[in-house]
C-alpha cells in the first residue's frame, strides 16, 4: 500500500510482487500436504510470477519496490540481473532456493532459443523440491546437481516477446499463457454457446 500511494503503477503489479517476495521469504521452510496418503508430497509456494503488459507502464517500478525490500530480508537467495540458462544451473546449485527477479525479461535473457531453453529450465524445476536430486551433465562442463529446488521467480514482459520466444500456434499452449480474465471470459462464453457440450478441457 505505501509503495501504490507513491507510483501510479498499476496495483495489480505491487500486489503480485509482494505475493511473489512472501514467497520467497518463507521458501521450503512452510508447504501443504497434497495428499493424507502421501505426507512427502508437499506444495511449496514456489510461484512464477509473470507480469505481462505494454512496456512503460510499471512492471519495473513494481518488481524494484519488492527487490529493495528483499534485499533486507532475502538477502543472500536474491538475484537480480541478467541470466542464461546455464548460469540459472549455476546459480541454483549453491542456492535451490533462489528469489529469481527480472525486471525486463527482454533484457534479462534475451529472444528467442535462448530465452526458450532459460524458461524450460525453470519449468522443468518447478516441482524439484518433491524431485530427487535433478542432474545435469555436459561433455564439456561436467556434473551440476540442483537438491531440493524451491524457486520463486519474479519478472516483468510484455505479449510481443511472449509470441517470439514461444511458438504459440498450438492450441494447448494457450492457456498458459492468457490473462485471466481473458480465460474466464472465453469459459463464460463457451457454457453460454455450447450448455450441452459435456466435459470440456480448457
Amino acid at each position: 500500500c505505501y509503495a501504490q500511494g507513491r507510483s501510479n503503477t498499476p496495483p495489480q503489479f505491487f500486489f503480485w510482487s509482494a505475493i511473489s517476495l512472501i514467497a520467497a521469504c518463507v521458501a521450503d521452510h512452510v508447504w501443504l500436504v497434497r495428499f493424507a496418503e502421501a505426507p512427502d508430497r508437499r506444495t511449496f509456494p514456489n510461484l512464477y510470477t509473470l507480469l505481462v503488459a505494454p512496456s512503460a507502464v510499471g512492471k519495473g517500478a513494481a518488481i524494484k519496490e519488492a527487490a529493495n525490500i528483499g534485499r533486507k530480508t532475502v538477502a543472500d537467495r536474491l538475484y537480480f540481473g541478467r541470466l542464461t540458462a546455464e548460469g540459472l544451473r549455476d546459480v541454483l546449485k549453491t542456492e535451490p532456493t533462489t528469489w529469481l527477479l527480472n525486471e525486463e525479461l527482454a533484457f534479462s535473457v534475451h529472444q528467442g532459443p535462448p530465452a526458450f531453453d532459460f524458461v524450460t529450465v525453470l519449468v522443468g524445476l518447478f516441482d524439484g523440491a518433491n524431485l530427487p536430486p535433478v542432474r545435469d551433465r555436459t561433455r564439456t562442463r561436467g556434473e551440476i546437481k540442483i537438491d531440493g529446488a524451491c524457486i520463486n521467480w519474479l519478472a516483468g514482459t510484455t505479449p510481443d516477446w511472449l509470441g517470439k520466444t514461444f511458438d504459440m500456434s498450438g492450441g494447448e499452449q494457450l492457456r498458459d499463457y492468457l490473462p485471466v480474465a481473458e480465460v474466464a471470459r472465453l469459459i463464460v462464453e463457451l457454457a453460454l454457446r455450447h450448455p450441452n457440450a459435456g466435459t470440456v478441457n480448457v
